[in-house]
């Protein structure tokens, strides 16, 4: 009789904390993260990335810096068909400019078990755990897959951003995580990252690597050691490789870590507002 009263009193706790749980759910969090899912070599991962810099609103890096941990739940209406929790970093770097950028991202892959999942009809819940509350932000699944070009997935997740730094400034970045040892992988130059621009055509606009020279030397591939992250950024003045302004609109970016024997790139469209 005692165990059994025991039992009750337990179970009555777990549904208590997890109707507490439920009360400090807000509907979505004071800064949108960004948040993606990418196919790769028949593989599926989700991620999700929320950046500012030290020109960013009042509170953002505060917010950033009070994050706990990331979970997305796959919904069929009210049901959750799938549980992930990403793995999660804080991250912090200080631009060539000096501009300080602070994010927070994380990823990981999944599968559907059932093979014929109807993804037009599957919500992704992302939920934020900070300090003192959870938040949550909830999209439609095929709103947030993206097929563009990825390579080299299986050994990095690459989690692409970019941040307006000024009128006329933008970081452009991405965070590393490492999924596997690479042997004989390594940078041929001192360029360890790049970043560039092209209009829908194809028309290559501007490129960070355009008219530098770069020391000959072998470097190692950024993050070394399994399930590490690293953050990679490169600052643009909003103009062309030929120093004309480039004009407010969509473009697409491309990221490259230009490792060898096969480096790694990643694409995301791109939308600069600029203030000339």
């Amino acid at each position: 009789m005692i165990k059994y009263v025991i039992y009750i009193l337990f179970l009555l706790a777990l549904l208590s904390c997890s109707n507490v749980e439920e009360q400090i759910i807000t509907k979505l969090p004071p800064f949108k993260p960004e948040v993606k899912i990418i196919k790769c070599d028949n593989e599926l991962y989700v991620y999700t990335i929320l950046t500012a810099s030290n020109t960013s609103k009042k509170g953002k890096v505060e917010f950033i810096k009070s994050i706990r941990k990331l979970k997305v739940h796959f919904m069929l209406g009210k049901r959750i068909i799938k549980k992930v929790v990403l793995k999660d970093f804080l991250l912090k770097k200080i631009t060539e400019d000096s501009t300080i950028i602070t994010c927070y991202a994380g990823a990981e892959k999944f599968k559907w078990e059932n093979a014929k999942t109807r993804t037009r009809e599957v919500k992704v819940k992302l939920l934020l755990y900070t300090s003192n509350a959870i938040y949550a932000l909830t999209q439609n699944y095929s709103k947030l897959f993206n097929q563009i070009h990825v390579s080299c997935n299986r050994t990095l997740y690459l989690i692409p951003f970019n941040i307006k730094t000024g009128a006329t400034k933008y970081v452009f970045g991405t965070v590393a995580i490492r999924r596997k040892i690479v042997d004989g992988e390594y940078l041929p130059s001192s360029e360890d990252f790049r970043a560039e621009i092209f209009n829908f055509k194809g028309k290559a606009l501007w490129s960070s690597n355009y008219r530098k020279n770069y020391m000959t030397m072998i470097q190692k591939v950024q993050p070394l050691a399994v399930d590490s992250a690293y953050l990679y950024t490169i600052t643009w003045n909003g103009r062309q490789n030929g120093k004309r302004k480039i004009d407010a609109r969509d473009y697409q970016l491309r990221l490259t870590i230009p490792a060898k024997p096969k480096p790694y790139i990643i694409m995301q469209e791109f939308q600069a507002n600029l203030e000339w």
